[in-house]
């Protein structure tokens, strides 16, 4: 039991890591720039997670950050409530894909949902700079179940039954808290805010910490750019722990970062490369 624990926190922080820093602070808000070995290296460790492929990732939260708790929000839980927004709006994603596939949807080409191919407008217009990588274009057309049974395989040989269900059951909570910060990290009663925004988005710590700092979700939205999410001293926030290390090594460079400080300030603020 004790081993299969401890793969389990090795890959649930690996995929959430992969989410956090490749699909999130790299890709979508291009918080920062590296090699693009280490960029290919982090976001297929993110799509390893069984979130969606980078491209329709993107677009969907570059999306949310458009319209963030209005009424066009995807999975904002202000409209819809807590079940939707943690994995609802998965599922109803899915069933309207079917229907655009049809045709039976075509007029409404523009709205998120129905546009989830990559190359819909909706994709040209919310994530063309991703869409241009030959990469990432392919991780669309490859199915990540296969490299999660390759990868549970390996796992076996490394270490038997405890290292393949670790990889397994990791991929499952990876997916579940990171949509926490869908759901509990825009519900009022939850956390609190550092930043007036015009969303309902909040620091909830518990959050932050199953999400290797995903959850210092107000600050993210008070400062989109900032690679540091954890503003105060006190909130941790390991994906900028590691990030800050990658520009220590001169792995990362033009790393936009903000102290709480900094952000009330609406300076631009950028480290030195």
């Amino acid at each position: 039991m004790l081993k299969f624990v401890c793969w389990l926190v090795v890959w649930h922080t690996l995929l959430c890591l992969g989410i956090t820093i490749g699909y999130h602070r790299l890709l979508t808000h291009r918080s920062f720039q590296c090699p693009r070995w280490i960029e290919y290296a982090w976001v297929t460790l993110g799509w390893a997670a069984l979130m969606g492929p980078p491209i329709s990732w993107v677009a969907v939260h570059r999306f949310h950050h458009a319209n963030s708790d209005e009424v066009e929000d995807p999975h904002s839980p202000v409209h819809k409530g807590w079940w939707w927004s943690q994995v609802g709006w998965i599922a109803a994603r899915a069933q309207e894909r079917k229907l655009w596939m049809a045709g039976a949807l075509a007029d409404r080409a523009h709205d998120w949902p129905n546009s989830y191919d990559n190359d819909t407008p909706f994709m040209q217009k919310y994530a063309k700079d991703i869409h241009l990588n030959p990469y990432y274009r392919r991780l669309d057309f490859v199915n990540s179940l296969i490299f999660l049974a390759i990868t549970a395989g390996l796992m076996f040989l490394v270490g038997g039954w405890p290292a393949m269900l670790g990889r397994l059951v990791a991929a499952l909570t990876t997916m579940w808290v990171t949509w926490y910060v869908n759901s509990y990290a825009h519900t009022d009663g939850f956390g609190y805010r550092n930043f007036e925004t015009r969303d309902a988005s909040r620091n909830v710590w518990w959050v932050a910490l199953l999400t290797q700092g995903e959850g210092w979700h107000n600050n993210h939205h008070h400062r989109p750019l900032s690679a540091r999410h954890g503003m105060r001293w006190w909130e941790f926030d390991l994906s900028w722990c590691v990030i800050r290390t990658m520009q220590a090594l001169g792995l990362a460079r033009k790393v936009y970062a903000y102290t709480y400080e900094q952000a009330l300030d609406r300076k631009e603020v950028r480290t030195a490369a």
